[in-house]
């Protein structure tokens, strides 16, 4: 199982392969029901979990929320499973929660997913640098957002 140990993905999440956790059957288990208390959505491929999607810091009266989307699983990289999730996600935030501005931070250095967020609509609208701590050092993290009605 790749689960958590491909490097493109763990620089994403800001650790080293040293540092990342073994994900066998019994953590990814723990690992999904744990998503599922938050709120998450599992993303699955093949029957098994390969990520989760989720909405956070949810402000019902400005109608605004953050995202997170992570994938965990190596092979499922570059095949559009993560603008599928952020799209179901940002459906779901406009349709039946009516939220008028999603937010999201990313590592700067993670171009895919920066791509992959803007594809979605999502526009750069600041740096906060050096603000993430990484099993490298310090690195900037970029502020997306979009409106509800900017969406392609």
């Amino acid at each position: 199982m790749t689960l958590g140990r491909c490097p493109r993905i763990l620089r994403g999440y800001g650790i080293t392969a040293d540092d990342a956790p073994t994900i066998d059957r019994v953590a990814a288990t723990v690992w999904v029901k744990d998503a599922r208390k938050t709120g998450s959505w599992i993303v699955e491929w093949n029957g098994g979990p390969i990520g989760t999607a989720r909405l956070h810091s949810v402000a019902s009266h400005d109608a605004r929320a953050t995202v997170a989307l992570g994938l965990v699983d190596g092979r499922a990289l570059s095949r559009e499973f993560g603008s599928k999730a952020l799209s179901f996600v940002l459906d779901h935030a406009s349709d039946a929660l009516r939220l008028h501005r999603l937010c999201l931070r990313v590592l700067a250095s993670i171009a895919p997913a920066i791509r992959c967020y803007e594809r979605a609509g999502f526009v750069l609208e600041g740096r906060d640098g050096k603000a993430a701590l990484t099993g490298w050092g310090r690195a900037d993290d970029l502020i997306h957002g979009v409106l509800a009605g900017d969406r392609p």
